[in-house]
């Protein structure tokens, strides 16, 4: 994923096979957030703790060009979905294992006219099982 005008992307995952090295090399800067509060300290030496992703919106004040999103099975909390739609970057890249929790949480941010989908991409990740893993491409409207 490119990032927009920003030139900076937010993972909110930064899992460390994927989640948010590849992604600063195209838009020169990267920050992560890990969805529990121990995790930050397995993903990179140093790195503090500093509460659930979604606790706050104070990040979206700032210009990220792009979001990715890889929440737990779960999903996004309502709160943090409907914040996105309101204040979201200009795009959100969004991976989810849980089709049901994938559907609730786009409903909330293409519902209101707010994200487009641009593509939907299943993955097999996991073969001769029933979960696959799909990334959806959303992009900021009007």
């Amino acid at each position: 994923m490119r990032s927009g005008p920003a030139r900076r992307n937010r993972s909110s995952s930064c899992t460390p096979g994927w989640g948010c090295s590849p992604w600063s090399w195209p838009a020169g800067r990267a920050r992560s957030r890990r969805w529990r509060d121990p995790a930050p300290r397995r993903s990179r030496p140093g790195a503090t703790p500093r509460g659930p992703a979604w606790a706050t919106s104070r990040w979206l004040e700032r210009a990220w060009g792009g979001v990715l999103l890889d929440p737990p099975r779960a999903g996004l909390p309502a709160e943090s979905a409907r914040a996105l739609a309101e204040a979201g970057p200009g795009r959100l890249v969004y991976v989810s294992c849980d089709p049901a929790t994938l559907s609730r949480d786009l409903k909330i941010l293409a519902g209101a006219g707010r994200y487009g989908v641009d593509a939907v991409t299943p993955c097999d990740l996991f073969p001769q099982t029933h979960h696959v893993e799909c990334v959806v491409s959303l992009s900021r409207r009007g």
